[in-house]
């Protein structure tokens, strides 16, 4: 992909923050404004993670509360078109919006939830995610104790981890996230040696 389709889809993704609102002449030049100050940012940010609750994708060797993969993560702008089921992603949880998780994406909008328990009626997902643990055995919370993740409280999605120097690699996510993904990857590796 040439810079020119990476610089197109940086304007894509800045003009689609601002699409949910509603049409009007004076928005124009806050959509321009938008764009302007997202081209100065980076599209990925570097975050290490700590725990085990994603292992063995991410931090398999590594205790509860110790630090491990560096993690480059996607900013996402609007996650309901952009996150899809697979998907590794950092979240807010939704009781403590301080706390921030990688979790992967099980059921996204429109997903009926049915539980076990016949005392909990089904519902369907409205503009949000239902985020699971890989590691079974973590006694971190995900979904099934904070509950869905509003699209709001998606951080962005892991690209990549690095452990050292030769152990590093991207992240298995979705096919549909893969392409986007690989232009803003091999556009900003340069960013964090990788």
């Amino acid at each position: 992909m040439t810079s020119l389709g990476y610089w197109a889809l940086r304007i894509m993704a800045s003009a689609r923050s601002v699409a949910y609102q509603k049409p009007n002449p004076e928005n124009f030049w806050a959509l321009v404004k938008t764009i302007e100050e997202d081209m100065e940012r980076p599209l990925t940010f570097l975050s290490v993670m700590k725990g085990n609750s994603m292992s063995p994708t991410l931090n398999p060797r590594i205790k509860d509360g110790e630090s491990g993969d560096k993690l480059i993560i996607r900013r996402m702008k609007m996650p309901n078109t952009r996150v899809f089921k697979g998907d590794v992603v950092v979240v807010r949880d939704p009781t403590k919006e301080e706390r921030k998780y990688v979790r992967r994406v099980a059921a996204v909008h429109g997903d009926e939830m049915v539980s076990d328990d016949p005392n909990m009626e089904s519902y369907t997902l409205n503009n949000e995610y239902w985020v699971l643990r890989d590691n079974q055995l973590s006694k971190e919370p995900d979904s099934r104790q904070f509950g869905p993740v509003h699209e709001d409280n998606i951080i962005g999605r892991v690209l990549y981890r690095v452990r050292g120097a030769k152990d590093h690699d991207r992240v298995q996510n979705s096919s549909n996230a893969w392409l986007s993904d690989s232009i803003i990857l091999s556009n900003e590796e340069k960013l964090y040696g990788t």
